[in-house]
């Protein structure tokens, strides 16, 4: 009888987090399916495009800086077009087309006339690429995707973070995390 009790919350957990996983799953058949109505309940599209618009701010010296600095006039110029190029990067990955892009690794950012014209692309595979996924606390899980770096991918083999949280009874993509040493390395070898 002892067992029973004390196995009924160890599946309970495990089906609570092994939910995390199928939502994982869900948005990867989504965005294989194109299928825009379940990827609006399987994304906080605001909070993706927030946490997006943080990292490129952090990538290419936007606002959060040091504001006690003082800057030079190429400084300044780069902070100001950092703003300007900053939100429609975001807006276009915190939309299913960019969000199958950013899975994907493959990041536009030298060329943002290319997110205008970005369609979905052919081919998905983040899902394989997979490293970890965990749970970080009651609400709150995390999937690491790691490319090889043999593939060409912006990421250089480092991971691109999901984190998922559980709000209005169900698990939701609430933040796409970059690697942004990589792609900084990726941004200063381009130049």
């Amino acid at each position: 009888m002892r067992w029973i009790f004390a196995g009924v919350p160890l599946v309970a957990l495990s089906a609570y987090f092994g939910w995390a996983y199928l939502t994982l799953y869900q948005l990867d058949q989504a965005l294989r399916d194109q299928d825009v109505a379940v990827l609006n309940e399987l994304v906080d599209w605001d909070s993706v495009g927030y946490r997006l618009e943080e990292d490129l701010h952090g990538l290419f010296g936007g606002p959060g800086e040091d504001s006690d600095e003082d800057l030079s006039v190429t400084e300044a110029l780069l902070g100001l077009f950092s703003n300007l190029l900053v939100g429609p990067i975001a807006d276009f990955y915190a939309s299913p087309e960019g969000l199958a892009y950013l899975l994907n690794a493959q990041i536009i950012l030298e060329n943002p006339q290319e997110l205008l014209d970005a369609e979905f692309p052919e081919e998905l595979s983040w899902y394989d690429h997979i490293s970890v996924a965990y749970p970080t606390g009651p609400a709150s899980f995390r999937a690491h995707i790691v490319y090889p770096e043999n593939e060409q991918r912006a990421l250089n083999g480092n991971p691109l973070v999901l984190e998922l949280w559980f709000r209005d009874f169900h698990w939701q993509l609430a933040a796409v995390d970059l690697p942004l040493d990589a792609l900084q390395t990726d941004l200063d070898g381009d130049k």
